[in-house]
């Protein structure tokens, strides 16, 4: 894997946003892999993409067709151990503000891949 954004830390604005241009890639599918922590306070993350005429998309049925996300989550902040929860999502786009991402996982101090 080739990271694309490698910022494995906290922010004191609350949020960060990146984006990032991503060329040539062949065609068919690609493996993508998001990570990400929690600390403390308000938690979210959305993952998106477009093409070059500017069509948006973070669902399964987006424009480069299906996707589908194995989700892992644990509770500690370094993605070590066992995950407390594992699933499949159609999306990366959650805003659990002060909650949890699901049964089992912490609201705070939390990480997932």
């Amino acid at each position: 894997m080739t990271p694309i954004v490698d910022e494995w830390h906290g922010n004191a604005e609350g949020y960060r946003v990146y984006e990032v241009t991503v060329q040539a890639l062949t065609a068919g599918n690609h493996d993508l892999k998001v990570e990400y922590y929690e600390s403390t306070g308000n938690a979210g993350i959305k993952v998106e993409w477009w093409n070059t005429t500017g069509t948006t998309t973070t669902t399964a049925a987006g424009v480069y067709g299906p996707a589908s996300w194995n989700a892992s989550y644990y509770n500690n902040t370094d993605l070590s151990g066992s995950p407390a929860l594992t699933r499949v999502d159609g999306d990366i786009s959650f805003n659990w503000a002060s909650g949890s991402p699901g049964s089992g996982v912490n609201a705070d101090n939390f990480s997932a891949r």
